[in-house]
């Protein structure tokens, strides 16, 4: 079920960022304009507020429309979360350092685009400010002749990067939205933020159903090097986002941005994108273009490595439910093909005789056997692996869980996307290295 969880906002005003437009004041009453900030919670990585995600700043962008003609009216402002009441009974706002004020005219009106998170994008209008191009580049600068905007120049595990749904033609704060007694909600711009990165995690249990009576398996995920266990994915690439005004009058949030490739013309879809579209795989729902190295005509793709922790699991008799242990905890990556992404996995398995006395489990203290296994000398493609999970789409967390089985020799994946139907596929694992998937619709 959809839920709103609506966060009280004030006045928007004018950063150290802003330039103001001077407009008529005639047009202008003494309403003050306010906003709802909410996290609309099918688009975003979880059911909590924008400061939750640890982000009390967002930035917005606004354009007056008078009839004849249109003008910047808030340009990358900074709202700021703030309590306007008292220590014992606090009243949490978004506050800006100024006032802004709706239009008078009835006919005239305002669209709204915020942003918020670890990145700020370049935001630029057309001439009649109805079309609006949101651009990130997050790349290294590998030729001298080009200068990219982000000095970082890489998608960063930390980074989360939101964009608000724009609102648009509103002339007035929408009514009260009362959401329980404790919040009761405010009237203002509805703000709903999505989150256009991916969120990754990889988890690591024991198949049980091969536990004996007189043999425990103890299992260690090994990291001793960068060579060990971790899944290869890349970490560069350019996000550009178009939003037009609709013709229709019609007030509040209109469809979420529209991709486009890298040259800004090409709309990004099923035909723009060769591979994904043989894939099955509609590009726009990635939305960023992976950047290669170099040139354009170079085909070296960089990447980079997501290392897994150290993990060491057991099974012996009484087993019936292994707990799953994080080694990769949840982090941000660039929305991708997975046919680009890689996994290895190397782990050692020790097996101890014991002897059993009611409930209780005594081991030997030296293992009869010990071994390493891998699933092989190079990453493995993870698409291939895990064929239900296609690609890593903006706004979703994917979840991988290992399920090894130190008897059979097993490996078998059971991954997730949340906020979308869930999705399972099991591939097998010898010691060896992967062999033929199937998948369990």
């Amino acid at each position: 079920m959809k839920k709103y969880f609506i966060f009280a906002v004030a006045a928007l005003a004018a950063s150290v960022a802003c330039t103001k437009t001077n407009i008529d004041t005639d047009q202008l009453p003494d309403q003050k304009i306010s906003f709802e900030v909410a996290n609309y919670v099918p688009q975003t990585r979880s059911n909590s507020s924008l400061d939750s995600e640890g982000y009390t700043t967002f930035n917005c962008y606004a354009y007056f429309f008078n009839g004849t003609a249109a003008q910047t009216y808030m340009n990358n402002v900074a709202v700021t979360k703030t309590n306007v009441g008292t220590e014992d009974s606090p009243l949490y706002q978004w506050a800006p350092a100024e006032d802004y004020f709706w239009p008078k005219n009835s006919t005239s009106y305002i669209n709204f685009y915020s942003f918020a998170g670890s990145k700020a994008p370049i935001v630029e209008a057309n001439s009649d400010k109805k079309t609006i191009t949101v651009k990130y580049d997050l790349r290294k600068s590998y030729n001298g002749s080009v200068t990219y905007n982000d000095a970082a120049g890489v998608v960063a595990t930390n980074d989360n990067i939101l964009v608000a749904y724009p609102a648009m033609k509103y002339n007035s704060n929408v009514n009260q939205v009362t959401i329980d007694d404790n919040d009761p909600g405010y009237s203002g711009v509805p703000t709903l933020f999505k989150h256009v990165l991916a969120k990754l995690e990889v988890k690591v249990k024991l198949a049980t159903t091969t536990a004996s009576d007189n043999t425990l398996w103890e299992v260690e995920v090994l990291n001793n090097s960068d060579t060990d266990s971790y899944i290869t994915a890349g970490d560069e690439g350019t996000l550009i986002l178009k939003h037009t005004e609709a013709s229709t009058p019609a007030t509040g949030h209109s469809q979420f941005y529209t991709p486009y490739d890298t040259d800004g013309t090409t709309l990004l879809g099923l035909t723009s994108n060769p591979e994904s579209y043989l894939n099955g795989i509609d590009q726009a729902l990635i939305g960023w273009v992976r950047s290669k190295a170099n040139s354009a005509d170079d085909t070296t793709i960089p990447e980079v490595k997501y290392n897994f922790s150290t993990a060491t699991l057991t099974m012996n008799k009484g087993v019936t439910e292994s707990t799953a242990i994080t080694v990769l905890s949840p982090i941000s990556v660039m929305p991708q093909l997975t046919g680009h992404t890689g996994l290895k996995l190397t782990y050692t398995v020790k097996a101890y005789h014991g002897t059993v006395s009611g409930e209780e489990w005594t081991r030997n203290d030296e293992p009869f056997m010990v071994e390493t296994r891998t699933t092989g000398t190079n990453p493995e493609i993870l698409g291939k692996l895990v064929p239900s999970i296609k690609y890593w789409g903006m706004n979703r967390k994917i979840t991988y869980t290992i399920i090894i089985d130190p008897v059979t020799e097993k490996v078998t994946f059971d991954p997730a996307v949340e906020d979308l139907t869930e999705v399972s596929g099991d591939v097998n694992v010898d010691k060896d290295g992967f062999v033929t998937p199937t998948v369990t619709p």
